[in-house]
């Protein structure tokens, strides 16, 4: 897989970390930035609301995010590939395993980053609490390691570390202002990290702290306020031991970069990076110790500090009345702290990291050999006229070469798990070993849409989506079945993400164009002049006419409306015969006429379709359709294969036949009485049949050859590279 830039997620609080690289990455050309997510960040993220953020970071960066159960599966996902991989938390710690794991065992061709996660971070800079829980031997395998300032203000680096490590400051100064929350009611916010080692010193220092919140909550609920209480994003603390809380308590959940810091009044927290975030807000700050004075909070020297209610009601007071007081001490402590709290310095760190460890010369997705890989739900019809026929000469000699993803063949390896996880590594892992310079979504609804779509942006290969039917609106009179298939909300959304972000959308028809026009598609779409080709099989001959014949797959309701016109034409011509070649069950109407009505099993593979189809010796074809905004933009597919295999046609009119069938090339009727004139002059003038399906014919072999529909798909792929 040829990754550029990847994301290690281990732990929840990672992904606070690494968004702001992302975002960066995604703007440089060639970086193909992508997430590997281990197993343990899914079993601790609960809730799934992490990884939705994941999806959402993945949609506005075009980032594929890739789920491993260990580390040795996420090796193999970088095998035969470089460029350089970022980790928010690793070290030689048992909550880092995942990730030191994957960087001491990481191939050559990666450069490895470790980034400082927190103001007080172990091996950086540790408080006692942390030297009494790990030690003082913290170490990474790291090739770089990103810390929020110079090694002189990080006391707990080692001798052999500090030679790897570069201030860059901390990520979140790369984020973009979240939306405002000052429409809202003003509060206070109370942020716990109740798991952290520090509250495990000495004491019952997790009560002592929920005991000051609620009392506070108590002291301002007679003034009608609220208080805010955002739990720490790994600890979830209040939330997993189900915290009893105060009715005018806040829960603010949200990840810290939607979070509008400066709309609070004030902020406290127990010794936490969050301090900084608040600090990096511009408001009233005050760290939260024990009265005691167990708690190690040294390194928030300068800043002010509270132990019970009554401090916090003061601390809360000044800063509404005299917010200034607090952000002039605050400002002298982040000059003190030699934090890099510059995001144009902090951009320009990252971007030059990540530009020197890419290989710039190489163009991926760039091959001088033609391969499409073609999606779609099921090898049906549609693919098999209008790409696999026209584009056989061309795969057989050598010139292109194709391949074939199903949502059949997905549903046959996964079964129920067709849509999850899994089955997302398989389609992935086919694009990495196929490396296609095209990939053809063809009437596709199916899963993993958007997967792919990440991964040819990722890549630089073109996606282009082709569709003969308006799959957003497909009605009832198709049966019950096909109705509930087709109008599932998961299927509308693949298909309408399809038009919308495709490259190229190629639609079968013009009418279908503008229909999608009409429903405010505004992607790049152009339409086909031809759907279907066909070489004459059978040429016209002149015969005695008896055998008549539908062609068809799911469409009774079209066969309905010329049923009374049919059953007419077999009564009065005795020696007619009626086939019907598809899926369609014989109707109730034909039942008495007996072996007169042929059924023919349909045949799914199309190059055999079509031999079977011409030795059934037809004399005349029908195509009847229910005149609806459904059938407006369908295509003239039975006109085509039935002039093929050498016989006339008889067709509803004012539909997609009243073109081809033009100059006498078919017979266009309105109502049952005109199929069963039509019918009836054709039967009887064997001349007229010949006449008809000559001109017929000759109007095949002049517009709808294969080498016709062979040149306009490939102008449809070169259009698409032509943005």
């Amino acid at each position: 897989m040829q990754h550029k830039v990847i994301f290690l997620m281990n732990l929840l609080q990672d992904v606070n970390i690494l968004r702001p690289l992302i975002n960066l990455a995604a703007k440089i050309e060639n970086s193909y930035p992508t997430i590997i997510q281990s197993k343990d960040f899914t079993i601790r993220d609960t809730s799934k609301s992490w990884q939705s953020e994941l999806c959402d970071i993945a949609l506005a960066t075009g980032a594929i995010v890739q789920q491993v159960d260990d580390e040795i599966e996420a090796l193999h996902l970088l095998e035969g590939s470089g460029g350089i991989v970022f980790a928010a938390s690793e070290s030689n710690l048992p909550p880092h395993r995942f990730t030191h794991n994957i960087f001491k065992m990481l191939s050559d061709d990666y450069v490895s980053v470790t980034l400082q996660h927190g103001f007080e971070c172990v091996g950086f800079s540790q408080s006692v609490q942390h030297n009494l829980s790990y030690g003082a031997n913290v170490y990474w395998s790291a090739d770089v390691v990103c810390a929020w300032t110079d090694t002189a203000n990080l006391p707990s680096i080692s001798a052999l570390q500090s030679q790897k490590v570069l201030p860059f400051g901390p990520t979140f100064v790369l984020n973009e202002p979240p939306l405002s929350d000052r429409c809202n009611e003003r509060t206070g916010l109370i942020c716990e990290n109740l798991h952290s080692v520090r509250m495990s010193a000495s004491g019952d220092l997790k009560n002592e702290f929920m005991a000051t919140f609620e009392s506070f909550c108590s002291a301002v609920a007679s003034q009608k306020k609220k208080v805010t209480l955002r739990p720490h994003p790994g600890g979830q603390y209040v939330l997993k031991n189900k915290v009893k809380l105060p009715k005018n308590a806040v829960i603010n959940n949200e990840p810290i970069y939607k979070v509008d810091l400066s709309s609070f009044t004030f902020g406290v927290s127990a010794p936490s990076s969050i301090l900084i975030d608040m600090l990096y807000a511009k408001i009233p700050v005050a760290v939260w110790v024990d009265e005691q004075g167990v708690m190690d909070h040294s390194n928030y020297r300068g800043l002010e500090t509270i132990s019970n209610a009554k401090e916090m009601e003061l601390f809360s007071q000044r800063a509404e009345s005299n917010p200034e007081y607090f952000l002039a001490k605050q400002k002298v402590f982040l000059e003190n702290s030699g934090l890099i709290l510059n995001a144009r310095e902090g951009a320009k760190n990252f971007v030059n990291l990540i530009m020197n460890s890419l290989t710039t010369n190489e163009k991926h997705g760039e091959t001088s050999e033609e391969k499409v890989l073609f999606i779609a739900n099921d090898m049906i019809p549609t693919l098999q006229l209008s790409f696999i026929k026209p584009l056989r000469t061309l795969v057989e000699r050598g010139d292109m070469l194709c391949e074939y993803l199903t949502e059949k063949e997905l549903k046959d390896e996964f079964g129920g798990l067709a849509s999850a996880s899994i089955s997302q590594r398989y389609v992935v892992r086919r694009l990495d070993e196929f490396r296609p310079s095209k990939i053809v979504f063809c009437r596709y609804s199916g899963p993993h849409a958007v997967s792919v779509r990440l991964w040819a942006l990722q890549n630089n290969v073109p996606v282009l989506f082709h569709i003969d039917d308006d799959l957003l609106n497909v009605p009832l009179s198709l049966g019950r079945a096909k109705f509930e298939q087709h109008n599932s909300p998961q299927r509308v959304k693949t298909v309408r993400y399809l038009l919308d972000h495709a490259d190229l959308v190629y639609c079968s028809t013009q009418p279908l164009l503008k229909k999608f026009e009409a429903q405010s598609v505004q992607n790049r779409m152009v339409s086909g002049d031809i759907y279907c080709s066909a070489d004459v099989a059978v040429p016209a001959y002149e015969r005695k006419v008896k055998k008549l014949g539908y062609m068809g797959f799911d469409h009774s309701h079209d066969l309905d409306t010329v049923l009374d016109a049919i059953v007419r034409i077999l009564n009065e011509y005795p020696e007619t015969t009626f086939s019907m070649f598809g899926t369609i069950p014989k109707p109730e109407k034909l039942k008495s006429f007996g072996e007169r009505i042929i059924m023919i099993e349909p045949v799914r593979d199309y190059k055999l379709f079509l031999e079977t189809f011409a030795d059934l010796s037809w004399d005349i074809g029908i195509c009847p359709l229910v005149v609806d905004e459904f059938n407006k933009v369908k295509a003239n597919t039975k006109w085509v294969e039935y002039t093929s295999i050498g016989a006339a046609v008889v067709a509803t009119k004012n539909t997609v036949y009243d073109d081809c069938g033009a100059d006498g090339c078919a017979i266009l009727a309105e109502n049952n009485e005109q199929w069963y004139d039509g019918l009836k002059a054709l039967i009887e003038s064997p001349a007229a049949h010949y006449k008809q399906l000559k001109k017929a014919q000759q109007k095949l072999e002049s517009y709808y050859n294969v080498n016709t529909l062979t040149k306009q798909v490939m102008t449809m792929f070169q259009r698409l590279t032509d943005k």
